[in-house]
């Protein structure tokens, strides 16, 4: 289980759900069971949405429900402000500016988690890519690894690698258009102005 106390998030919204049971003792009897409710509920939901959110591997989707429950607390104080459920305004910019400020923070924490994911999944493409061009370079005929045989430049000898890791038969057809002498997989070699 991960610690989730030192998240400047977690503190923020901690600190956000212990003004929010003071202040909503000072509510109105009407708005103290329903808008007070409301809050003081979305507050916890959202320090338990934080601390899940760290525990899991796949943190965005639990950021993208953090996210929807922030606008609903920013709703929900707005809506205190035009009851005049708040004591003061400065209760109200005070409640508002904090929910803004975790809003940010979960962007920058979801931003950071997709770029996170991505690069990990970059990184297991290439190691993939490399993995089958391995493999192709093994299982390539010993005659087109000496480039100088049928022809083939080096530059097209690694074309040919490249593209067969990408796909299984023969090259794209783009590269035929071009006039480029071509492999199969089996090894029989024929040039593409030909066939056109």
């Amino acid at each position: 289980m991960a610690h989730y106390e030192h998240l400047p998030i977690y503190k923020k919204a901690y600190d956000l759900t212990l003004y929010f049971e003071k202040i909503v003792h000072d509510f109105s009897r009407y708005h103290k069971y329903t808008l007070g409710t409301e809050l003081r509920e979305l507050s916890r939901e959202v320090l338990r949405l934080i601390r899940h959110a760290n525990d899991v591997e796949e943190k965005a989707p639990l950021q993208l429900k953090l996210r929807e429950r922030l606008e609903d607390m920013k709703l929900t104080i707005r809506l205190c402000k035009d009851l005049k459920a708040f004591q003061n305004f400065n209760s109200f910019q005070y409640s508002i500016n904090e929910v803004v400020s975790l809003c940010r923070q979960n962007e920058g924490w979801l931003k950071a988690t997709r770029c996170k994911s991505l690069l990990f999944a970059r990184s297991a493409l290439n190691s993939a890519r490399s993995e089958m061009f391995i493999v192709t370079h093994q299982t390539m005929p010993q005659q087109l690894r000496r480039s100088d045989m049928f022809g083939f430049s080096s530059q097209e000898t690694r074309q040919y690698q490249q593209t067969t890791c990408h796909s299984s038969g023969v090259q794209s057809v783009s590269n035929m258009a071009a006039g480029y002498k071509h492999i199969t997989p089996n090894g029989v070699v024929w040039d593409a102005r030909d066939q056109f």
